[in-house]
């Protein structure tokens, strides 16, 4: 009793402790990060800028899989009180280009000759305790529960890191050990799983499920890279080199940011399997249709990108009607197949002026009203664009894009 009590007690101070300080920026984020000249941060999220809140996604439901017509939605948590756990390994970037990327890694040796490891040290990150052992929860021992806020809440959780040599790097990796999620029924019954150190959860491991398309054959899974370990941004889409992952030599203070679209885009699928009917929260099917497979991967998209603190543009945008469901994104012109990474930026339009700041000059980019027109957590419909010039920076740029429950013209 007196050790729940402690955790409980510590659990408090570190939540009291995640409250901000001067000009809005976290206490603890501000104390990282200060001895190289890389500052690596990790969002959870669609939205680079400012994304929904949790009770705002879908009315703070959870999304369910329309195919998938017996999943188990007795006790399904309320989307804000999904239980989440999710263990990051490292965080690798590649200066090389090996055309395709990952498909020509073929042993260990080869991993190492393409990858330069920017962060090696583990982190778990939670949305709620699982152990009332400390020494059994690394998510409370590396102070998952305040990064986990971070990660999701648009800020960025800061991820130890080090400094990597100058140059263009073409390619960059997430290794994500292990993902697990709550409201998980086999049969209608609550199941568990063992994560991190063998504690017990209510959850399900994920991460066999989301490395593959539905439907792909063995065959091919024996030779395709898997999409979630790692989760893998490539820059050279078309072997146009895009023109946000340069690291200057000059001893100036750069911001690693990488992102992927977890907490838009989480949806109750079923599928059944040799012990029976199972009901898991996965990520929502917006890319690649599922209807009660046992894969749920291809859907989870990723960015990385570098910018330099002062010299950054902030984007003011006008003209916003407030939806749920409309997104302002960025993109970036050069890049031949847009939709297989995520925008560089992007924010929910919100009524009146939209903000996005953090964004490099000296190049032309795209603004584009987005909407989710299928109700699913990604906004994969473009409504309007047109194409916008941005100064090298600091600076201030301001343009006009309608869009949201309105009308859209952002032309």
């Amino acid at each position: 009793m007196k050790r729940c009590r402690l955790t409980l007690l510590l659990i408090a101070l570190l939540m009291v402790a995640s409250c901000k300080g001067k000009n809005a920026e976290p206490l603890l984020s501000s104390l990282l990060g200060m001895n190289s000249k890389t500052v690596l941060i990790l969002k959870g999220t669609y939205a680079s800028d400012s994304p929904l809140e949790f009770t705002e996604l879908n009315n703070n439901n959870l999304y369910v899989d329309a195919e998938d017509t017996s999943v188990d939605l007795v006790g399904v948590p309320r989307y804000s009180q999904l239980p989440i756990y999710l263990d990051i390994g490292e965080i690798r970037l590649s200066s090389k280009d090996y055309g395709n990327g990952l498909w020509s890694i073929d042993t260990a040796k080869d991993a190492k000759a393409f990858w330069d490891v920017i962060a090696s040290e583990r982190q778990v990150y939670c949305s709620q305790p699982y152990s009332v052992s400390l020494e059994n929860d690394t998510c409370f021992s590396t102070g998952g529960l305040i990064n986990y806020q971070e990660f999701m809440n648009g800020r960025g959780a800061l991820y130890p890191s080090r400094d990597v040599g100058p140059g263009v790097y073409l390619h960059a990796g997430i290794f994500v050990r292990a993902i697990a999620t709550g409201h998980s029924k086999l049969a209608g019954a609550i199941q568990q799983t063992a994560f991190d150190n063998n504690v017990v959860i209510n959850a399900t491991n994920i991460t066999s499920l989301v490395q593959y398309d539905p439907n792909l054959n063995d065959g091919l899974k024996q030779v395709l890279p898997p999409y979630w370990f790692p989760l893998h941004f490539n820059s050279i889409m078309g072997g146009v080199t895009a023109n946000s992952m340069y690291m200057t030599n000059d001893y100036v203070t750069r911001v690693v940011e990488m992102r992927f679209n977890m907490k838009e885009n989480m949806m109750v699928h079923g599928f059944t399997d040799t012990n029976g009917y199972r009901s898991i929260v996965a990520f929502s099917d917006w890319r690649r249709a599922h209807a009660q497979e046992r894969d749920l991967g291809g859907n989870v998209l990723m960015r990385a990108r570098v910018y330099y603190p002062d010299y950054v543009n902030t984007l003011v945008i006008q003209g916003g009607t407030k939806s749920n469901r409309h997104y302002y994104a960025i993109v970036d012109p050069v890049e031949t197949y847009i939709e297989d990474n995520l925008p560089v930026a992007a924010t929910p339009v919100r009524q009146g002026t939209n903000i996005i700041k953090n964004l490099m000059g000296g190049v032309n980019y795209i603004i584009q009203c987005r909407f989710d027109a299928n109700n699913d957590g990604y906004p994969e419909t473009i409504l309007d664009q047109q194409t916008f010039g941005v100064l090298p920076g600091p600076g201030t740029v301001t343009i006009g894009c309608q869009c949201g429950g309105g009308v859209t013209l952002c032309h």
